[in-house]
């Protein structure tokens, strides 16, 4: 089976309305673990919408998403908080640094959250700044 499968994907903005807005209808597709894709279209395409169910930040109007054989649609709340925080990771088009944090809070603020290590913490911090070249700058705010 697929490291990712979406069956027949759906999601209705408004579906009960007067003017209901079809963003998904019946998308099909599989990812192998391993694979590489970039999501292409129009604005409006249902692109974001696409993104945001397959995170699980929205919900679709019907069909499955499989992940590692489990449907993410069934998921809890709880189940899905844990998938983001173990097994989701995001690449932001717009950078959304927290300003009121330093370039290192702002590296350090997930590890920090998911209770890791102070020494892997420092870690991985060295690790990233040495690899960004950034080292000169990491106390100063992303402003």
């Amino acid at each position: 089976m697929s490291y990712m499968e979406i069956r027949n994907l759906k999601k209705v903005y408004n579906p009960y309305g007067v003017h209901p807005k079809v963003a998904l209808n019946g998308l099909d597709f599989k990812v192998e673990k391993g694979d590489f894709i970039c999501i292409m279209g129009a604005s409006g395409s249902g692109k974001t919408t696409l993104v945001n169910i397959l995170s699980t930040i929205d919900e679709a109007t019907h069909g499955q998403i499989l992940l590692n054989q489990k449907d993410l649609l069934l998921l809890s709340e709880k189940e899905k908080a844990n998938l983001r925080k173990e097994e989701i990771g995001f690449i932001f088009q717009n950078y959304n640094l927290i300003e009121s944090l330093t370039i290192k809070n702002n590296i350090l603020f997930s590890l920090r959250l998911n209770k890791v290590d102070q020494r892997t913490q420092l870690e991985k911090l060295n690790e990233l700044t040495k690899m960004l070249n950034i080292e000169e700058i990491i106390d100063k705010y992303p402003s």
